[in-house]
């Protein structure tokens, strides 16, 4: 099957991973696969990304003037790209992440019927809300979700909150969750169970204060509780906007000794930082992004053998077995994070055993080549109504 996947960010941003990873898997089951990608955006710090090739894909990329100006970079790659995507032939279009520059995926859909389908893997423009981003750019955005969603014929969708309202809202479609996956460079036999004390590691973008601000509440209680895990550390894998605030956070609370700041870093380094048995903190909000989004850190951390942490919200205590491979604390409620995190903490039998498990369990239902089977039953079914 020809299989074209329009992205909205260059190839090795974060905004084209999960399309990436469906796109390499799907190519080594012997589909051919094309995905129209920027070559440079602010995800690239606008430096050129050239790779015409990815483990089998293809990358092919409209063109696009060396700028930073977002008006000056978008026009010419529209026009560029609607004209290839015309004449591309495929026989199914994939649109990820609804913007101006993958909306486009619906042309040869309305001139041609070429069987299309858009991916929702969040809550896009209101992510972009949250984040504090231009409205006009907001605006475009809803625009482009609403089209996208209204004329293709399925939708692929990454959390159960999502599969419901959309099945709600188009009753006439073929929709489906597919949940995010395991990049496999996350699997290594490198870790070696520490017994005590574990690490809490967090991994993630610092731009919400939300998310990670209760655990630095809940550690302060820990250690005016229980003296003996006053070596217990964080290691925080990460930045954001949110950076400065939560470094002013740890010596307003006296863990500045406790937390480190390690910034971005690169995948095959990290388990330098992590032992098998600590903790992943992914405790989030109780809010409609979290809700409709799949947390990617969540299948990272079991993936490299850390047991997460998560709250009753959306798919988290799914993914988790409902406790098996995990520990799961009431949402918004921090003295029951405290206490679960101190459970957690102490847990040194049942951490190592709900390790071993997590990753043979993501190893199997979460690895992409597992996904992409069942993005292939829903081609299949697209193409032939």
């Amino acid at each position: 099957m020809k299989i074209l996947f329009l992205v909205s960010g260059s190839i090795k941003s974060n905004l084209t991973y999960r399309a990436l990873f469906l796109a390499r898997s799907l190519a080594k089951k012997g589909h051919k696969i094309s995905i129209f990608a920027p070559k440079l955006d602010k995800y690239s710090k606008f430096q050129e990304e050239i790779i015409n090739e990815i483990d089998g894909v293809n990358i092919i990329y409209p063109f696009q003037f060396n700028t930073t100006s977002r008006i000056l970079n978008l026009i010419p790659y529209m026009v560029h790209a609607s004209y290839l995507v015309m004449f591309h032939s495929a026989d199914i279009i994939h649109i990820f992440k609804p913007s101006p520059i993958t909306v486009i995926g619906l042309i040869p859909k309305l001139l041609k019927k070429t069987p299309t389908i858009v991916d929702m893997d969040d809550l896009g423009s209101k992510v972009m809300q949250l984040e504090g981003n231009n409205f006009l750019i907001i605006k475009i955005t809803q625009l482009c979700e609403l089209i996208s969603l209204k004329f293709s014929d399925g939708i692929s969708c990454a959390s159960s909150y999502l599969e419901q309202i959309y099945r709600m809202k188009f009753p006439e479609k073929f929709v489906k969750w597919i949940s995010n996956g395991i990049d496999e460079r996350f699997y290594s036999s490198k870790f070696i169970y520490k017994k005590i004390p574990p690490s809490i590691i967090v991994i993630g973008s610092l731009n919400r204060k939300n998310i990670v601000q209760p655990l630095f509440y809940a550690l302060q209680k820990i250690l005016e509780t229980d003296k003996s895990l006053k070596d217990i550390s964080i290691k925080i894998i990460g930045d954001g906007q949110s950076l400065p605030y939560f470094k002013n956070l740890s010596k307003k609370l006296n863990l500045d000794k406790n937390i480190n700041f390690l910034g971005w870093v690169d995948i095959e380094n990290i388990p330098q930082f992590i032992s098998t048995g600590d903790l992943g903190y992914a405790y989030m909000p109780d809010e409609e992004t979290i809700l409709a989004s799949s947390n990617l850190k969540l299948f990272q951390y079991m993936a490299m053998g850390v047991v997460p942490i998560v709250s009753t919200v959306g798919d988290l205590p799914y993914y988790v077995d409902y406790g098996k491979i995990g520990y799961i604390a009431k949402k918004n409620d921090i003295n029951d994070l405290t206490s679960i995190l101190h459970k957690a903490l102490q847990d040194n039998n049942g951490r190592p055993v709900k390790a071993r498990i997590a990753k043979e369990y993501t190893k199997g239902k979460y690895s992409w080549d597992s996904l992409s089977l069942e993005l292939e039953k829903m081609y299949e079914k697209i193409t032939k109504i």
